[in-house]
């Protein structure tokens, strides 16, 4: 299927509703020309674009905003790439709400309409001001611990007991089903007369039930504990508001219900900022918050003192205290924050995207922005972390197993993308070993397209795949894409390809530049041969990673190489399979996405995906004549934020590593990590205006960015 034709199809499904209505295009582009040629499901009465009003394009008038609003028409669809629709439709809106017009995408989505404000409910105390001065008003305050204080970076203990597990394998103790075991050993002790039974008990049950000595259960019980200290983290407001009731002059204790001692609990609050902190343990009082045992006891430890208790469990934490005489305030751990924030449906794409994604975005116990309720993300290594370090460690996952499937020697991590994947690709090699190596490869559309040029036919293929937009000019098509500084003075040089025509503005090129082009990418090609004889991949099976393309730059590199490549993309363009031949390119999304009407996530905010995946410097246009790269040049304050994310990714990547032991099931993680990367322009966040500056894009190629 041509990409036209499977854009045309797809575009065609999603608006099926509007069968027998109107609508209004806004553009005068490719698509547009597309569209108004094609059979639609609805008449079209008309165009909108603010530089053309008041003309003709492809038989449609182009209104103005007064012909739109006597039309009466309600539907706008915005023709224009997905990545840069979002940005067309903040000009448009005021206008289009004013004449109750819905606005949709060509995905048939509609726009991400103003913030939703997110409303807790009311018994949760959702601000650090009014949780202190509802404290200050007791004697004693009283904080759980897990999930209140301090937190995993794991949702349930279990997986602690999982990489103890692991941890065992490696040093040759062999413990089948040993997290089952581990839960059974807790409901054997509880139900066999040790309902306060300890971590020693647990062991002591585990030492018989396994077989083996003493010794060895002495050391996978401080193995347990190691991996506890490793995982711990504090909920820092948490912890703010321990220390200044503290400063304040309140007695501050700790209450748990748990089977590790104050001793063994004492490293874990040290690790998060607290010290010589009072603990009333369950395992050591012989009572529970469970029962409400333990708030007699905490009563009878304060007789004639108002005391508050601060927890994330709605029984056993605000009910079961407030039975026993205690107050009782309730702050919602992260999972209860992701169910009130409708987030919970992620955990049923995957469990082990889900709890790290909701460990790291309710870190804090107060997530949300006091004047707009809504999740504020103010940091960019939270913006990597949480958004996509699940798409990066996803494909990661799938290209760990796809390569010694396809018998890869040599994986080239192509610049700028690959810069980011060469580091956490070889942290994954250190990790587990068996992968072939990686080296971050020099190249981009533009050095290698110009480099590959040979033939008539060649620049024929460069000009077809890469000029497609309206609004390039002649000039700037000669410059930036066939290397010539002469394009800046051509014969057209001003006039765009829309106003020439394609044909027409081919016919130029070949009669007047074709030898120039040919020369120039004659040169070019030595010094880039140059490059990549000092990597010394001959006779090597080499892949090349690259993330969202058409295959323009792997054809243009198997071209200069002499030899083909194996291409591992995070997701292949529609026009994909006219561009390289079948089993060259692999990719870890299954469908082929359009850039125009395709559904994922990935597609929508492409150009976002290109910023962060990107190395810091600008991309790399030739090599000098000494050898040395040349580049673009880039925004410094982009690279500020882009370097801030890459470490949330890298950050994220130990997380998974430590916590899930390896990348199983990540690869599998498609629709997860999808669904959580479009949750970056959700309403339900609102990032910083820092970060929202670093996020704003000027797009050189009518909104289509330079994809490989």
């Amino acid at each position: 299927m041509l990409k036209k034709e499977q854009e045309l199809r797809e575009f065609q499904a999603a608006f099926s509703f509007l069968e027998g209505g109107t609508a209004i295009l806004y553009g005068t582009g490719q698509y547009t020309e597309l569209l108004a040629g094609a059979p639609l499901p609805f008449r079209l009465i008309g165009l909108m674009d603010r530089n053309r009003t008041g003309g003709v394009f492809c038989g449609l008038p182009v209104l103005g905003e007064e012909e739109v609003r006597r039309s009466g028409c309600k539907t706008m669809i915005l023709a224009a790439n997905l990545s840069s629709a979002p940005q067309i439709y903040r000009r448009i809106r005021d206008f289009a709400q004013d004449c109750g017009i819905t606005v949709y995408y060509m995905n048939g989505r509609n726009p991400a309409e103003e913030p939703t404000e997110i409303v807790p409910p009311s018994d949760w105390a959702w601000s650090k001001e009014g949780l202190l001065a509802k404290a200050m008003e007791y004697d004693v305050v009283s904080f759980d611990l897990f999930d209140t204080l301090i937190a995993r970076k794991c949702l349930l203990p279990e997986a602690v007991f999982s990489i103890v597990e692991r941890r065992a394998r490696n040093m040759g103790v062999i413990l089948d089903d040993f997290v089952f075991r581990r839960q059974e050993a807790e409901r054997a002790l509880y139900h066999g007369g040790k309902p306060w039974h300890q971590l020693d008990d647990i062991y002591e049950w585990l030492c018989r039930a396994y077989g083996i000595s003493p010794d060895c259960a002495k050391r996978l019980r401080q193995m347990e504990l190691d991996v506890e200290l490793e995982l711990i983290r504090p909920r820092e407001d948490m912890v703010f508001c321990y220390a200044k009731l503290l400063e304040q002059g309140r007695h501050v204790i700790v209450t748990s219900d748990m089977y590790l001692t104050g001793t063994q609990l004492a490293p874990l609050l040290h690790k998060c900022g607290i010290e010589n902190a009072e603990i009333l343990v369950s395992n050591e009082r012989k009572s529970s918050k469970h029962l409400g045992t333990l708030f007699q006891i905490l009563r009878e430890r304060f007789p004639g003192k108002r005391i508050l208790h601060i927890g994330d469990n709605p029984r056993c934490d605000v009910e079961n205290a407030r039975k026993n005489g205690v107050g009782a305030r309730l702050v919602p751990s992260a999972d209860a924050w992701m169910e009130a924030c409708g987030l919970g449906n992620l955990k049923t794409a995957s469990l082990k995207v889900y709890e790290l994604f909701a460990q790291r975005c309710f870190s804090s116990a107060f997530p949300l922005d006091s004047a707009q309720k809504r999740i504020l993300i103010s940091r960019p290594e939270d913006v990597g972390y949480l958004f996509f370090g699940p798409l990066a460690v996803g494909y990661l996952a799938w290209l760990a197993e796809r390569l010694p499937e396809q018998g890869i020697d040599r994986i080239l991590m192509v610049s700028r993308d690959g810069y980011l994947f060469c580091r956490l690709y070889q942290r994954i090699q250190k990790h587990r070993g068996g992968l072939p190596r990686a080296d971050y490869f020099l190249t981009s559309r533009r050095c290698a397209g110009t480099a590959s040029l040979k033939s008539g036919e060649d620049v024929r293929f460069l000009f077809e795949s890469v000029c497609y937009s309206r609004d390039m000019r002649f000039g700037e098509m000669l410059g930036k894409i066939f290397g010539l500084a002469s394009g800046r003075t051509a014969p057209a040089a001003d006039c765009t390809l829309g106003e020439l025509g394609w044909e027409e503005a081919w016919k130029r090129l070949e009669r007047g530049y074709l030898r120039q082009i040919l020369d120039r990418a004659a040169e070019e090609r030595e010094r880039y041969l140059r490059y990549i004889g000092s990597l010394g991949l001959s006779g090597e099976r080499i892949g090349m990673m690259n993330f969202v393309g058409r295959g323009v730059t792997q054809r243009c590199l198997q071209s200069i190489l002499g030899k083909g490549l194996t291409g591992f993309y995070f997701a292949l363009e529609c026009d994909s399979a006219h561009i390289l031949n079948s089993g060259e390119a692999l990719s870890w999304y299954p469908e082929r996405l359009s850039t125009h009407t395709g559904r994922r996530k990935l597609a929508e905010q492409l150009l976002l995906g290109e910023t962060v995946f990107s190395a810091p410097c600008g991309a790399v246009v030739n090599f000098s004549k000494s050898g040395d790269p040349v580049y673009e040049e880039t925004a410094k304050e982009r690279a500020a934020l882009v370097q801030g994310c890459h470490r949330g990714i890298l950050e994220y990547l130990e997380d998974v590593l430590t916590v899930n032991g390896g990348l199983e099931g990540f690869a599998e993680a498609v629709d997860a990590a999808d669904g959580i990367f479009g949750l970056l322009p959700d309403g339900r966040f609102r990032l910083s205006g820092e970060i929202r500056a670093g996020f704003r894009f000027e797009d050189r190629f009518d909104g289509m960015c330079d994809r490989k």
